[in-house]
């Protein structure tokens, strides 16, 4: 083989390898970012959820309260109220 011909061939394989590797660095760069956007937005997501079930959470012990409340003034009037014992909240699952 002619020693240009192989030089020729040498130097296209680093440039093309320089390229890919050029390409893949670029290509995990992007990536990094939107895995960076994706978390943030996740993160702003599970504080909004965090934020609604404290509010729904509040919201359940109001009513709890009224409830019972209203429930003692019947008893206090010798009212029986329909149903006769509260229905358990359902237990929250770990």
């Amino acid at each position: 083989m002619d020693p240009t011909f192989l030089t020729a061939l040498t130097g296209l394989f680093v440039a093309a390898g320089t390229g890919i590797g050029f390409l893949i660095k670029r290509a995990d760069t992007r990536r990094q970012a939107n895995e960076a956007l994706l978390i943030a937005h996740l993160q702003k997501e599970l504080a909004k959820k965090d934020k609604e079930i404290g509010r729904l959470k509040d919201a359940v012990d109001i009513r709890t309260q009224d409830g019972t409340s209203w429930r003692e003034q019947l008893l206090e009037h010798d009212i029986k109220p329909k149903p006769e014992h509260w229905t358990p909240l359902p237990k929250e699952e770990r």
